[in-house]
């Protein structure tokens, strides 16, 4: 009984013990909560933001490189000087040397450019000229052509030896014309008393042009009285017709003395007469004088062509 008593007594003091714990710990956990309560009419201090820091500013100016001005010296070129001569050209002798060494000449080949103005009452009717050939030994053959108020005209020739024909438009069939073949230059031109013989005998001046390697010879001064038409043609006629106001100025080879050119201008006084006999118009013949400027050019001196004329029947 005792014992029994005495652990109910325990019981109950630990059962009255944890009660006290559970109450303390309780209390600790229901202790108020203090929030702080919120008065709208309060002022809130507002937070001062912060002063920023001023960037510093750079100071430096860059100061740009100045551009090169280019200082290009141009190199001049040396002016040339033209080399005097020893000695200076003597015409005469120049004149000599051309005779001779064109009368040496038995091929070569001609090509002619020029035009012919007519005198039509005060107005001038400009008729074109263009002839080519080849001349080798005693033959020659020649092509001719121009044109009037819109019509063309061409005209073939040859020479053979001392006969010379020329083919008729009309027919085609080849015709002697001792009279005149217009465009053809005879084998005979640069043989004495040719026509190109006569054309080297007038009084001519020099001028050298040493870049090219050719002498100038040129008429200072207009002359009359020479057969000039045998640039144009050959025949008896080309020294029918009369000329005026003739300059001359000739291209010579200062190595071999040949001619290369030759460019000339002159009246023709019956000019409507020449242009009615060349192009076969009689209505021409009443027409004035006619100026005629024209430039030869010969080359391919003493090549062999095989030059084959015509056979005529």
């Amino acid at each position: 009984m005792k014992v029994f008593f005495v652990i109910l007594l325990v019981v109950s003091f630990s059962v009255g013990a944890a009660c006290d714990r559970n109450k303390e710990d309780k209390s600790k956990e229901l202790s108020p909560i203090y929030l702080q309560t919120w008065d709208p009419t309060s002022t809130v201090t507002p937070v001062s933001s912060p002063t920023p820091r001023p960037i510093p500013t750079s100071t430096f100016t860059p100061t740009p490189s100045p551009i090169p001005t280019p200082t290009f010296t141009p190199t001049a070129s040396p002016i040339p000087v033209a080399s005097t001569p020893e000695f200076a050209l003597d015409v005469a002798d120049v004149l000599a040397s051309t005779i001779e060494s064109m009368s040496n000449v038995t091929t070569y080949k001609y090509f002619l450019e020029g035009e012919a103005q007519l005198d039509a009452g005060g107005i001038k009717i400009t008729v074109p000229l263009a002839a080519e050939g080849i001349v080798e030994n005693d033959n020659a053959t020649a092509s001719f052509s121009t044109g009037l108020m819109g019509l063309s005209f061409l005209f073939e020739s040859f020479q053979n030896d001392d006969r010379i024909f020329s083919k008729d438009p009309a027919s085609e069939y080849w015709v002697e014309n001792s009279n005149f073949a217009v465009g053809l230059i005879s084998p005979m031109f640069w043989q004495e008393r040719g026509e190109g013989s006569q054309i080297l005998s007038l009084p001519y001046e020099i001028r050298e042009l040493s870049p090219v390697g050719e002498v100038e010879l040129f008429v200072s001064q207009q002359v009359s009285d020479l057969t000039t038409v045998g640039l144009l043609g050959a025949g008896e006629d080309a020294h029918f017709y009369e000329v005026a106001d003739v300059n001359i100025s000739i291209m010579v080879d200062e190595t071999h003395h040949r001619i290369g050119q030759i460019y000339a201008q002159f009246t023709i006084i019956e000019g409507g007469l020449f242009a009615s006999d060349t192009l076969g118009l009689p209505g021409l013949s009443g027409l004035g004088e006619a100026e005629v400027a024209v430039t030869v050019s010969f080359s391919e001196y003493n090549l062999i062509f095989d030059l084959v004329v015509p056979e005529v029947s």
